[in-house]
C-alpha cells in the first residue's frame, strides 16, 4: 500500500529553502542539499572545478578531521553519504536512521561550511579524480558524453568539456581554486535543503535554523555561465573498436516550458521500456542492439532528449536509419488508442512504483525545488500524464522532430559524413 506523504516547505532564517517530506512509518531519513554549483559554473580556465570541489568535501572537516573520521561518523549508524555533480547543481546527501536526524543535519552543514582544504588532501584527490576520468574515457556509455555529445551540443560554451575535466585540468586545480568556488557558489540563497522520512515539520525547521546559522553567505546577483547549442549537428570521435556508441539527440526546451511533460511522455513512449517503439524495432525485431538509454534533460535555458545505444560496425548505419524513421513516424501520425493506453500505463505506473524509499521522495522534490523553486507531487504528475492526448503528442512531436533539430554524436569506428546523410534524409 502506498504511503501517504505530506510535503511542506519554508524559508529558513539564513535565506535557504527547506522542504520537509513526512512519510509516516518510515524508519530512515534522507537529508540533502541541492546547490546551484554545477559544472556550468566552472571558471573558463578551470574545467572540472565544480566536480573536484564535490570530491574535496569528503576529505574531512573541522570536527571530523580526516576522510575516515567523517565517513565513520555516518557509517557507525549504518548510514551513507553521497554526492553528485551535474550541469545545474550539486547534490549532497546523507542517509541515516531517523533517530540520527540531528546528527545528519550537523554533519551535512559541517561538510558544506568547514571542509578541510589542504595540499595533502588536494593531491590525494587529484589521483582519485584522475582514475575516474580514465574510467569514464574507457567506457563508451560515459565517453560519448564527454568527448562527443557535450562538445557537439554545447560547442563553444563551458559545457563542451567533460564534467570532470581532463587530466591536465585537474592537475592545475589549487586549494585556492576550491576555496574560491565554495565562497562564490555555496550560497544560502542558492541552496535547497530537503529532509524526507517520518519527521515533524516544525522540529525539522528548528534544527535546520539552528545549524544553518553558519551557512549564511549570500549574493546580490547569483551569476552563471550562459549556454546554448551549436549549429553543428554531427560529431564523431573515431576510435578503432568493434562497436560504435551512438547518441541521437533532439533540441527541446528549458525546464520551465509547458511542453516538458508531453516531451517526457514522448521520450518514454519511444524508448522508456522494452515494449517501447525503438527497443522493439532495434532489439526484439532487429537483433541490432543489446541495451539502450533514452531520457530528456532540461536546463534553465535549453534542453534535449536523446536515444543512445552501441552497435557493431556493420549495423551502426542501419540503426541510424531506423531510429530516424521512428522519430519521423511520431511526428507524422497520431498514436493509436492502444499505443496511448500502453504508454500512459507505463509512464504512470513506473512513476508511482519507483517512489519506494525516502531517498526517492527527497530526489523528487529536491530536484524540482532546485530547478524552479516550486514542485508538484508524484500524484499530481501522474494525473498530468493521464490527461495527455494523442493530439498533444502529435503536435509536440511535429514541433520538435524537425530536420534541422536533430543531432548525432558517436564514438567508435564510424564516418561523420555517412551519419550526417541520415539527418539530411530525415
Amino acid at each position: 500500500m502506498r504511503k501517504q506523504t505530506f510535503y511542506q516547505k519554508t524559508r529558513l532564517n539564513n535565506g535557504s529553502t527547506l522542504g520537509v517530506i513526512k512519510i509516516p512509518g518510515a524508519f530512515p531519513v534522507t537529508i540533502s542539499a541541492y546547490i546551484k554549483a554545477g559544472f556550468r559554473h566552472d571558471p573558463s580556465n578551470r574545467p572540472g572545478l565544480a566536480h573536484f570541489t564535490e570530491h574535496m568535501l569528503f576529505n574531512g572537516t573541522k570536527n571530523y578531521p580526516s576522510s575516515a573520521l567523517l565517513s565513520q561518523s555516518i557509517n557507525q549508524h549504518g548510514g551513507w553519504h553521497d554526492a553528485f555533480t551535474w550541469i545545474e547543481y550539486q547534490r549532497h546527501m546523507i542517509h541515516l536512521p531517523k533517530l540520527q536526524l540531528k546528527k545528519g543535519i550537523e554533519i551535512l552543514f559541517e561538510t558544506l561550511v568547514n571542509p578541510i582544504i589542504n595540499n595533502e588532501g588536494l593531491e590525494q584527490e587529484k589521483g582519485v579524480v584522475k582514475e575516474e576520468i580514465l574510467k569514464r574515457r574507457e567506457n563508451p556509455e560515459t565517453a560519448i558524453w564527454d568527448f562527443a555529445w557535450n562538445p557537439l551540443f554545447f560547442k563553444g560554451t563551458c559545457l563542451s568539456h567533460p564534467c570532470t575535466g581532463i587530466e591536465k585540468d585537474v592537475k592545475n586545480i589549487s586549494t585556492r581554486d576550491v576555496g574560491n568556488f565554495i565562497s562564490d557558489h555555496f550560497l544560502a540563497d542558492s541552496t535547497v535543503f530537503i529532509v524526507a522520512g517520518d519527521v515533524d515539520f516544525e522540529s525539522s525547521v528548528k534544527l535546520f535554523d539552528e545549524y544553518s546559522t553558519i551557512y549564511n553567505r549570500k549574493s546580490f546577483l547569483h551569476s552563471q555561465n550562459e549556454v546554448s547549442n551549436s549549429g553543428e549537428r554531427v560529431k564523431v570521435n573515431f576510435i578503432d573498436s568493434d562497436q560504435t556508441a551512438i547518441m541521437f539527440g533532439v533540441k527541446t526546451i528549458p525546464y520551465a516550458h509547458q511542453d516538458r511533460h508531453v516531451l517526457d511522455f514522448i521520450t518514454d513512449c519511444l524508448g522508456g521500456y522494452f515494449g517501447a517503439r525503438l527497443p522493439q524495432r532495434l532489439r526484439d525485431e532487429g537483433g541490432l542492439i543489446y541495451n539502450w538509454n533514452m531520457w530528456q534533460d532540461n536546463l534553465d535555458e535549453t534542453g534535449y532528449l536523446f536515444f543512445s545505444a552501441s552497435a557493431s560496425k556493420e549495423n551502426q548505419y542501419k540503426i541510424t536509419s531506423l531510429v530516424m524513421e521512428e522519430f519521423e513516424k511520431l511526428s507524422n501520425k497520431k498514436l493509436s488508442d492502444s499505443d496511448m493506453k500502453l504508454a500512459k500505463g507505463h509512464i504512470t505506473g513506473s512513476l508511482i512504483s519507483n517512489m519506494e524509499t525516502v531517498t526517492d521522495f527527497a530526489r523528487w522534490y529536491g530536484f524540482q525545488e532546485s530547478m524552479r523553486g516550486k514542485s508538484i507531487s508524484p500524484n499530481e504528475q501522474e494525473n498530468m500524464y493521464k490527461k495527455i492526448s494523442s493530439q498533444e503528442v502529435f503536435e509536440v512531436a511535429s514541433k520538435y522532430f524537425q530536420k534541422n533539430n536533430f543531432y548525432i554524436a558517436a564514438i567508435g569506428p564510424t564516418d561523420a559524413e555517412k551519419l550526417g546523410k541520415s539527418l539530411e534524409e530525415k
